[in-house]
């Protein structure tokens, strides 16, 4: 009997091709933890399309896009820093939608409020960036200052 939750949450991913997101998830968890940015934004980008409403993966694609916004702008390459920069921001609104939506995956159902409140408190502090110079260039000064070693998100 205690199978089933287990059987249930797989037949469940399987419905809605969450197996093939869990596995590009992993991938990307994994490439993260190794310092490989690029690989670890596509495995997140393959684990969001493969489900689009996989509110985790969506968040991690944000935390990484974030990461390679910092190491553009600390390159002095503004535009990519700042686009990148915008993406992940829609990223992360995108995944608070989901998680205010119920639609966790991986997560802990016992960290899943404090992770749907820490995505909030962090769109909020992003928000400011953007209001005193619309085209970026407060954006980039900003991710010039951020460390690129920030843990993740969530494990």
């Amino acid at each position: 009997m205690r199978r089933m939750p287990a059987l249930l949450l797989l037949a469940t991913l399987a419905a809605c091709g969450g197996g093939n997101a869990v596995s590009a998830y992993n991938e990307g968890m994994n490439a993260f933890h190794e310092g490989r940015l690029e690989r670890a934004r596509e495995k997140f980008d393959e684990a969001v399309t493969e489900n689009p409403d996989f509110s985790e993966a969506c968040l991690q694609l944000s935390v990484v896009k974030m990461r390679l916004a910092c190491r553009e702008a600390k390159a002095d390459h503004g535009a990519e820093a700042v686009r990148l920069w915008r993406e992940s921001v829609a990223d992360r609104r995108r995944s608070k939608a989901l998680m205010d939506d119920g639609k966790f995956f991986v997560a802990d159902p016992s960290a899943r409020e404090k992770l749907k409140s820490d995505t909030a408190r962090v769109l909020a502090t992003l928000a400011n960036f953007e209001k005193p110079s619309p085209k970026g260039e407060g954006i980039v000064d900003a991710l010039k200052l951020m460390p690129e070693e920030s843990p993740p998100s969530f494990r």
